[in-house]
């Protein structure tokens, strides 16, 4: 049986005995893989100690034919990010992140251009350039996932927006009513704009996890961490608690 490298990020793992871990990995060239590492949390074996959250690595593997787990030949840690350990806002962020990716894309489905906007995720979460960062992750979910929406054209101060679509001429009972100036924001934080504000850009984030929710139909467990409460229908809150009536 041929083993395969590539590189990776453990989005989720669970003990399998004392000294074994299972877990779901996120490849760059494979997408979602899951797999047994025996042995992982020994500190002087192929896994370094254990295979940790919010590290990237080289991994290797060997596919198991008929079975659903695959088994783990080893892994090298190459890169991983303190802050998003220490930071609660970092830190909240990146857990919702890596729920995404294991909720939203099926498994050896692969998707490069998403692995390196997650490393880019976790790299400026941690240098602290965290609302644009989410809103252009949740920007390239949706989109590499076939629900990216469509935000040009508005030009009042409310379109209606349909969150499997984006922006629509008619306001119907699907849609929601979303301020033009949040997806100026979304297109914004996607330019780098290094006007925009935290505020703003954690408004038009906001309006992107709405639309996850919806093509999930169910919330993520770590959503309410990172937004705080994002009711159902047209009503965002902002993150400071303002009154607004729109997102």
């Amino acid at each position: 049986m041929a083993t395969h490298h590539d590189q990776a990020v453990c989005i989720r793992h669970w003990d399998f005995s004392d000294t074994s871990q299972t877990v779901s990995m996120f490849c760059r060239t494979a997408g979602i893989i899951r797999g047994i590492a025996k042995g992982a949390r020994r500190e002087r074996g192929a896994f370094s100690g254990g295979m940790d959250l919010l590290t990237m690595g080289e991994l290797s593997w060997i596919e198991v034919r008929g079975g659903d787990l695959c088994t783990l030949a080893s892994w090298y840690p190459t890169e991983s990010w303190p802050t998003l350990r220490t930071s609660a806002r970092a830190n909240a962020g990146a857990w919702y992140v890596l729920e995404c990716i294991g909720r939203m894309l099926e498994p050896h489905d692969p998707h490069p251009k998403l692995f390196d906007r997650l490393i880019e995720t976790f790299r400026e979460l941690s240098g602290g350039d965290i609302e644009p960062s989410m809103a252009r992750f949740l920007w390239s979910l949706l989109g590499e996932t076939g629900f990216g929406p469509t935000i040009d054209g508005p030009t009042t101060e409310t379109c209606a927006f349909d969150p499997g679509i984006g922006c629509v001429d008619q306001a119907t009972e699907h849609t929601w009513t979303v301020r033009s100036s949040t997806l100026m924001a979304i297109s914004r934080a996607l330019r780098h704009d290094p006007s925009l504000g935290a505020d703003d850009a954690h408004r038009g984030a906001t309006l992107l996890a709405a639309c996850v929710r919806h093509h999930l139909q169910a919330e993520p467990g770590t959503q309410a961490a990172f937004f705080g409460p994002i009711p159902q229908g047209t009503r965002i809150v902002p993150r400071r608690g303002a009154d607004h009536q729109h997102s």
